[in-house]
């Protein structure tokens, strides 16, 4: 799996029961044992402290501000099929905006690893995360209508990437 995120969704969840937008890793590590490994894109240096030494092997990170070249971010991919995560808080405010701290990753950027990691690998799906969260209360105020506006142009591009790549998607809330 292939994870644009700013955070590594990789925290304990207070319960067994249950399964976080902070969790969902560390359960799929916990509990796929197809997912060979977690290719994090973009994750915030800080974060990196909560991933547990047990699944260091099963990670590859690339982490904000780095630039590796493409075909480094493919060669840590063990297996021909992908899935690829996009959480929007991986990407600059001006670019799409979330209730959590944001990365820097230009859409641009995101979407030229996507075509490159398509062209290379097979791409089995793409599920997208991050948007706004507002309420009927609070759907007419200026910060809200600018939020929204970007996370629809922004979910516009990956949709229109993903159709070239004729890669299924998933929109979610989370």
């Amino acid at each position: 799996m292939v994870l644009f995120d700013h955070h590594t969704d990789m925290l304990p969840s207070p319960s067994e029961e249950l399964i976080s937008c902070g969790s969902w890793v560390l359960k799929a590590l916990e509990r796929l044992p197809a997912l060979r490994k977690v290719i994090l894109i973009g994750v915030n240096e800080l974060w990196q402290e909560q991933i547990p030494q047990a699944f260091q092997h099963k990670l590859s990170i690339f982490a904000e501000h780095t630039s590796p070249p493409p075909q480094t971010i493919i060669d840590a991919i063990p297996t021909e099929n992908i899935y690829i995560s996009i959480d929007k808080d991986v990407l600059a405010m001006s670019e799409a905006r979330t209730n959590w701290d944001h990365g820097s990753l230009s859409l641009k950027d995101l979407l030229l690893m996507t075509k490159n990691f398509s062209h290379q690998k097979h791409l089995l799906g793409v599920d997208v995360c991050g948007e706004y969260p507002f309420t009927p209360q609070t759907a007419q105020h200026t910060v809200t209508k600018i939020a929204l506006q970007k996370n629809d142009l922004a979910n516009w591009h990956i949709l229109n990437a993903c159709q070239k790549q004729k890669a299924p998607l998933h929109l979610m809330t989370c």
